[in-house]
């Protein structure tokens, strides 16, 4: 079993080796509307998983502009709240407004109520200005997604026969649904970059469409699909009810991983969404019960990585350019006791919540003259006995290099350069650099260097196989040598 752990474990350091140049991860902070347990407040909560709650904006949804800024609705407030990070800077006034979604060009569509039931949809730019609309319709709106040419899609409650298309410039097209839904199942739908309308109707089908709802292709989905929205590199992410499982499917329909949630069984279990994170990981929304408004976080193995509770009040959204995190309680709180903080156990990739999951702990000293010094390293690791481990240096502290996909958590949580290379190579540069951990996920060693690391501060992290040969790595630890 060592023999295949250090082969396998070898391929994937030395593909994390050749990643260049580095990515930053530059971790999206994720935006909730209001909900039933903030206060009645916008919520963010940035990457270390603190939460940040921001008075007098009573948002009922949210949308991003190319700077990352929030645009919540407000409808208690009759405007559009522009926020940041820091607060509120701006707003635009508007009365109804129910529903904000983004165009790729920077621009809205705004939902907003008439009279009778009817809703108008309106195109804005980034400032307010009106570049269309307003459109009435007089559909009950159950989901509106933007494709690429900045059209508004629009599907009805119960209206499993008919679509609205609006595009960007106003035009309102009604569109027949070209096959039979049975039953009262609802029409999902969603867009992808290539232009693509991809429509799942509670069966196991799901239909590609172009801009004129022209037929591209269809294929046939593991279970019957209720849910659906895009997903990483022109994948679909779809969840089905009947078997509580969220699916990535490629465009052909091929499965590329699934979770099976561990919730459900209730007649009031119901999904509002799913998607999928930068990292490969599913986020879904939903309800486990009356009142039991619940966000999870399931890595790419089924794991589950994070929850949050209290979503009632609409979808959250997150910066898809970044590596989504949610934990709801302060980074620096312990809320499984197992003697790590979320921050740290965030940064490791080990669950928060699971006091089962510690942790690896690494430490590590230097020694020597300038002439030549050395590191020391210590690394406790119990829930990996007996399994290889590779030290990885860095002078780059910032930043953090992606392991082999499908292992996308946690990262190298070091900056990409040649010493990150070097040190990385299978085998190791040095023999120190790698070996196995001992029968109580124990080990240590001494590496030493020349002069040329002499008053340079080094980053250390460790890489090990967990059990399951799934690789992890351990928070960075900075070291000055003399």
């Amino acid at each position: 079993m060592h023999s295949r752990s250090l082969v396998r474990l070898g391929c994937l350091v030395a593909l994390v080796a050749s990643a260049t140049p580095a990515v930053a991860q530059n971790a999206g902070d994720v935006w909730f509307p209001t909900s039933v347990l903030s206060g009645g407040e916008l919520v963010r909560v940035d990457r270390g998983g603190v939460l940040h709650k921001y008075a007098g904006i009573l948002a009922k949804s949210i949308a991003y502009d190319a700077q990352g800024r929030v645009y919540a609705v407000d409808p208690d407030h009759a405007e559009i709240a522009i926020v940041t990070t820091a607060g509120k800077v701006g707003s635009i006034p508007w009365v109804g407004a129910q529903s904000i979604v983004a165009c790729p060009d920077g621009s809205f569509w705004v939902r907003s109520a008439a009279s009778a039931g009817a809703v108008t949809f309106t195109r804005i730019d980034a400032g307010g200005a009106v570049l269309a609309g307003p459109v009435l319709v007089t559909a009950a709106v159950m989901t509106e997604v933007v494709d690429a040419a900045g059209s508004v899609w629009i599907t009805g409650i119960f209206d499993t026969t008919n679509l609205i298309r609006i595009t960007s410039d106003g035009t309102l097209t009604p569109l027949l649904v070209p096959f039979v839904t049975p039953g009262l199942a609802a029409l999902r739908l969603t867009t992808t970059s290539d232009g693509s309308i991809f429509i799942a109707n509670g069966t196991t089908t799901v239909r590609r469409f172009d801009s004129n709802l022209q037929l591209l292709s269809s294929f046939t989905a593991p279970a019957p699909i209720n849910v659906i929205s895009p997903g990483r590199a022109k994948s679909l992410v779809a969840f089905s009810h009947a078997a509580s499982t969220v699916f990535a499917l490629g465009a052909n329909g091929a499965v590329l991983r699934t979770v099976t949630l561990p919730w459900g069984g209730s007649p009031l279990f119901s999904i509002s969404s799913v998607w999928e994170a930068p990292d490969g990981s599913f986020w879904v929304d939903g309800t486990k019960g009356f009142f039991q408004f619940v966000g999870e976080q399931f890595d790419v193995h089924g794991q589950l990585m994070a929850s949050y509770a209290g979503l009632g009040g609409g979808v959250a959204q997150g910066d898809v350019t970044g590596r989504m995190r949610l934990e709801m309680s302060p980074s620096s709180a312990d809320p499984d006791l197992d003697g790590a903080t979320n921050r740290v156990e965030l940064v490791v990739g080990s669950n928060p919540l699971d006091a089962a999951s510690v942790p690896a702990a690494l430490t590590a000293t230097s020694s020597g003259t300038s002439s030549g010094g050395s590191i020391a390293i210590q690394i406790h690791a119990p829930a990996s006995a007996n399994q290889p481990y590779f030290v990885a240096l860095s002078l780059n502290g910032r930043g953090g290099v992606k392991l082999d996909p499908p292992y996308a958590t946690p990262s190298v949580p070091l900056g990409q350069d040649p010493l990150l290379t070097l040190s990385l190579r299978a085998p190791p540069m040095r023999p120190t650099l790698g070996g196995v951990l001992d029968a109580n996920g124990d080990a240590s060693s001494v590496t030493s260097f020349g002069p040329v690391l002499s008053g340079r501060t080094v980053y250390v992290s460790a890489i090990y196989a967990t059990p399951s040969d799934v690789p992890a790595a351990t928070a960075q630890v900075a070291v000055t040598m003399p």
